[in-house]
């Protein structure tokens, strides 16, 4: 097995959960759900799904700025996918681009 196939049996062998994963749901029902909880908590800019580069996705927490205390109020996973922290600097609305 190689590159892509290998990406994709170990997605399936996760959401069948095989490797000692504990996926219970999609991975949107997990991010809906993340959503939900911790885009009212401030710091938190976002939430979303990625994929790492062996194929396996995770949630992603989006963060205005990466500290200690925002990372110990974060869970480490979700429904069995795992939640990664990444910080994008602060997020402001931009005004639409003149014609």
């Amino acid at each position: 097995m190689r590159g892509a196939e290998a990406a994709q049996r170990a997605r399936s062998d996760m959401r069948q959960g095989k490797r000692g994963s504990k996926v219970t749901g999609t991975i949107q029902a997990a991010k809906r759900g993340l959503s939900r909880r911790l885009l009212a908590t401030p710091g938190v800019s976002g939430v979303g799904i990625g994929d790492d580069r062996d194929g396996n996705e995770h949630i992603t927490v989006y963060v205005a700025e990466d500290s200690p205390d925002l990372r110990s109020s974060l869970p480490a996973s979700v429904d069995g996918y795992r939640v990664v922290v990444e910080p994008v600097g602060p997020i402001r609305a931009s005004s639409p681009r003149p014609e």
